[in-house]
This record gives C-alpha cells, structure tokens and sequence, in this order.
C-alpha cells in the first residue's frame, strides 16, 4: 500500500492500514482535524482518487482522530463532494 499522498502534518497523520481490499483503500486518520491541517489532509486524500486506477470505496478510519473543527467538518464535505465525483464510495469508520 502507498504511503499517503504528500501529506505530512504535526497536528494531524494518515496512515495507511493494514486492511487489504480490492477496490478500496484503507486510511486511519491520527491527530486533530482542524483549521491548520485541513487544507493538507484534503490534498492528501484527493491525490489518491487519481493515484489509483479502479479506486471503488475510500474508508476512514477515525478511531484516533482526537478532534474536529468547523474547518475539519467542511474539507470532510469536499471530500464527500470530490469521492462522489470520481464514482468512489466515502466511509466514514469508527468515528468518536
């Protein structure tokens, strides 16, 4: 599994899961999702709706994700708005 897309952040970590699926990508978000680390985590996740071909669900894994914004709510929507663009399924997993 790839590395997440150019996105390195002190507040806020992707991480690639362990979980193999094909069609899917597994990501577990770490830290706060807010105002500072937004703009970042959207990029990062966005890159990987072009990155790879046959992509079908895109799963979240927020059991670790420490907090949430207005920011954070928003860039989650446009993530929402860009999946469903690409014909890819937005779950949302574990969330607090």
């Amino acid at each position: 599994m790839t590395p997440p897309h150019g996105f390195d952040s002190a507040q806020l970590h992707l991480v690639p899961s362990h979980r193999t699926e094909e069609g899917a990508l597994h990501l577990e978000v770490h830290g706060f999702l807010d105002f500072d680390s937004s703009e970042g985590f959207l990029t990062a996740v966005t890159g990987h709706l072009t990155d790879i071909p046959g992509l079908r669900s895109l799963h979240l894994d927020c059991g670790d994700l420490a907090g949430i914004d207005s920011m954070g709510l928003a860039m989650l929507l446009m993530l929402h708005r860009r999946t469903t663009a690409a014909h890819v399924t937005l779950l949302l997993e574990a969330r607090p």
